[in-house]
């Protein structure tokens, strides 16, 4: 049997939910070891509740990086991602960060260069890129089929209500969540057609004009 990957969270509010359901779904493979928040008590509230007891809870992310971790996931609000990844890369932890990857692009390409310089993986909760049907769309843009694509239009909207906590707070989020979605499908869309930069298009809200080319947007901007 294989050695189970031993994984912790940083940052126990709403969104770790999710990390930690898919990560019990994957008993087999990964094993939560610890979790940590800055908010005193709160990553033990948050284990108990899910029946984790003997799963180690700290108010600080230095005694959770001292376990030994495989990989962490960072759940914590959006101005502190970098400098919670930086920490984990360092420590010699693969991360798994939540979106958006930061709040500036400065940030951004100190993750992605502690992440070269430490050889530990870095990677972005972007979960649709996985999806069977983005494979699809993504099979069909590849393959020539469309043609030389020029213009692309994407959207977005949510069903639930205004989120609330720290989400919609700019001072802890760094951007309001349209920026974030946004950024998120800028993303998706350079992913897919290969667009050159739509960075110089960020200040069109939710509609976005590329003319393909063949580097692709992190190109642009990591290298």
């Amino acid at each position: 049997m294989a050695k189970k990957l031993k994984v912790g969270i940083i940052g126990t509010g709403g969104i770790a939910n999710a990390h930690l359901n898919s990560y019990l779904r994957m008993e087999d493979e990964v094993e939560i070891v610890g979790g940590s928040d800055i908010v005193s008590g709160k990553a033990r509230e948050f284990f108990d509740k899910a029946g984790l007891t003997k799963v180690k809870a700290f108010d600080n992310n230095t005694d959770l990086l001292k376990l030994g971790l495989d990989a962490v996931s960072i759940c914590t609000y959006n101005t502190t991602h970098a400098e919670c990844t930086i920490a984990a890369l360092e420590a010699g932890v693969h991360v798994l960060c939540e979106k958006p990857m930061s709040v500036t692009l400065e940030d951004a390409i100190k993750m992605y260069n502690k992440s070269k310089e430490t050889g530990k993986i870095l990677t972005i909760g972007f979960q649709p890129r996985y999806d069977p049907n983005m494979d699809l769309v993504r099979d069909i843009v590849r393959s020539g089929t469309l043609g030389d694509i020029y213009y692309i239009q994407t959207g977005g909207g949510r069903r639930r209500g205004m989120p609330g906590g720290t989400f919609i707070r700019k001072e802890l989020s760094g951007v309001v969540h349209l920026q974030t979605l946004v950024a998120i499908l800028l993303t998706w869309c350079s992913l897919q057609s290969g667009t050159q930069s739509l960075l110089q298009y960020r200040h069109l809200p939710l509609i976005i004009l590329a003319r393909t080319q063949n580097t692709a947007l992190k190109q642009n901007i990591l290298q």
